[in-house]
Formats: C-alpha cells, structure tokens, sequence
C-alpha cells in the first residue's frame, strides 16, 4: 500500500516562526470524506493567495500582504520569560480540556472588569483561538442539515467552519449601500428555518459595527436583531466571549 499523503514544501502561515512548512494533499485514489470536500463549497480554501503571497516575499518581491490578521511584531521577551518558567515548573503536560482553573480564572477577572458583567471562571472556555471557540459553540446547537447565517462581507473561514459542522451555511448581504448593515427584510428571510446567527461585530473586514435601528452607522456596538424563537445568535461583544 502506497502513503496516504504526499509530502510539498509550503511557505509557513507563522512567518516569524518557520521559514518552511509541509503541505499535506491525498495520494492519488484515496477519496476524502464528504465533511472535508464540502468545505470549500466554492472550489477554494481561500489560502492559494497567502501561500502565493509568502512565496513572492521570500523571493524578495514588495508584498503588501493583507491576507490574514498576523501582527508584525514579536512576542514580548516577558511573555516569553513566563512561558519558559512555566515550562521548567512542570506545566507541560495536558491541561484540563475547559482549560487551566487559574487561567479561566484570570480571564473572568478581565471580562468582568472589562464589561460589568458579573463573570466567574465557570464562565469560560479556553480554546486555541477565536475560530476554535466558534466551531465548537457550532458544533454545540447544530445539527446535521440545519441552516446557519452568517453575515457577508465576511472573515474567510466562516462559511468553512459551519459546513464542517454538517450545517448548511446562508450568507445575509450586508452591501456598501447600506452601510454594510444587514437590513430587516432580508434577515426575516433567511431566518426561516434557520437554526443559528453568526455576527462578528466590529465586522472583519470592514469594520462596520452592527447597529439598531438596521442601516444607520454607529460606533456602539449593539445587539443585532434576531428573528425566530428558535435561532441561536453567535456574538462577539465588548465581552470578548462567544455568547449564545
């Protein structure tokens, strides 16, 4: 039997981390699952101009990139000088799946001081970024079939995230004209039988936040309005959880 995958050199997503990475693709004949092909319902995961993009930088072209969200600075040497004492105490084993109690612990003091919302560490749910926790709460309310929303423009992985959980994804146009502000009729429609709402707000990639009375720009974040009894809404607020 032949290798299930074949090894490429890729430029790596962590630029100030590796300078090559290794690509995965199945061997020839080797058919994928159903849940991985449908994840790129339009044919492409989005990555084919941030692989191409790192390329033309290590050649030595002027790149602007604007690919994804990856800061230009580097980790701060006390971030770093804490990671390695708790490294050399001992701490790198598995965690607790929720997360380590001091850690939920220090988050809820945060958020709470941060919003006025009370806050406690039952409260929170560590997960390897934003992306993670919001696949999870997904995963959590959808099921197989079910319709999931989310708003367009919208940051590239979402409609990826909600077919990975069996769901079938629904985009809401959010267009220039109106301010890149969802409107109410074309919510009302998409909401029929639709089982959950993603709203990332401030948006990515416009920055829009999303505002009431629909169409009218703010720079107050405010709750969107959710249509249906039965739909769950996915936020990002000033919080900084994942509410549903």
């Amino acid at each position: 039997m032949g290798p299930l995958y074949r090894r490429e050199p890729r430029v790596s997503i962590a630029q100030n981390q590796f300078d090559e990475s290794i690509g995965f693709r199945p061997s020839l004949g080797m058919e994928l699952a159903h849940r991985m092909t449908a994840l790129t319902g339009d044919g492409s995961d989005g990555w084919d101009v941030f692989y191409k993009a790192r390329a033309l930088k290590k050649q030595g072209h002027p790149i602007i990139e604007l690919t994804i969200g990856e800061h230009d600075i580097r980790t701060h040497m006390d971030i770093l000088a804490a990671m390695g004492r708790s490294a050399r105490g001992g701490h790198t084993g598995y965690a607790a799946v929720p997360g380590t109690e001091g850690l939920r612990a220090a988050v809820a003091r945060r958020i709470e001081a941060q919003s006025g919302v009370r806050t406690t560490e039952d409260n929170i749910l560590i997960t390897p970024g934003g992306q993670s926790a919001l696949f999870a709460a997904h995963m959590a309310v959808l099921n197989p079939g079910d319709i999931a929303l989310y708003c367009d423009p919208y940051y590239a992985t979402y409609p990826g995230t909600l077919r990975g959980t069996g769901a079938v994804d629904r985009a809401i146009p959010c267009d220039p004209a109106h301010d890149f502000q969802p409107r109410a009729a074309d919510l009302e429609a998409a909401a029929q039988g639709a089982r959950s709402l993603l709203v990332n707000s401030p948006n990515n990639p416009t920055g829009w936040f999303m505002t009431a009375p629909l169409g009218r720009p703010s720079q107050k974040p405010v709750s969107p309005m959710i249509f249906g009894s039965s739909l769950t809404r996915f936020t990002t607020p000033k919080s900084g959880r994942v509410n549903t």
